[in-house]
C-alpha cells in the first residue's frame, strides 16, 4: 500500500514532532563537524519523508 503525498506529509510531520531531537543526536554521534552533522540531519529527514510513501506500519515507527 502506498501513501498519498498528503498522507506522507502528515506521517512525516507526526514523526518529526516525536523524533526530531533523536535524529539530531544521532547525526552528532556520527559526525563531529557541526556543518556535516547538519547536512546529515537534512539527508536523514529527506530519506525519512521518502520512506513514508511505502511505510505499511509492519514495524515500529521508531525503528
Amino acid at each position: 500500500m502506498h501513501s498519498t503525498a498528503a498522507g506522507q506529509d502528515e506521517q512525516y510531520r507526526a514523526a518529526m514532532q516525536q523524533y526530531a531531537a533523536a535524529i539530531e543526536r544521532l547525526a552528532r554521534g556520527y559526525e563531529a563537524d557541526r556543518e556535516l552533522a547538519r547536512d546529515l540531519v537534512q539527508e536523514i529527514h529527506a530519506a525519512l519523508w521518502r520512506s513514508f510513501a511505502y511505510f505499511e506500519r509492519q514495524c515500529s515507527l521508531r525503528s
